[in-house]
């Protein structure tokens, strides 16, 4: 089995992708959509997107990583000691 941490490296790339391509791909598709749907796909495309660059990055960070792995550690504790 591949490592955890290269498995990630290498299928949230392609995530990032689709969700960048994505709204392109429906604009392309269904032209044929109402103004509040243009709306929807224009905000995601201009203010969602962009904020996952900085996202990626951070997790690339080993202090974020080690931060992350502490708080679903604790998450996964209290989730066992809830059943």
């Amino acid at each position: 089995m591949e490592n955890p941490s290269s498995v990630r490296a290498s299928i949230l790339p392609g995530l990032l992708v689709i969700l960048f391509f994505g709204p392109c791909t429906f604009i392309y598709i269904h032209p044929s959509s109402t103004p509040a749907e243009d709306k929807d796909v224009a905000v995601f495309h201009a203010i969602i997107t962009p904020m996952l660059n900085p996202l990626t990055h951070a997790l690339r960070n080993e202090e974020v990583k080690s931060a992350m792995r502490k708080l679903w550690s604790r998450k996964a504790g209290s989730e066992i000691g809830k059943v």
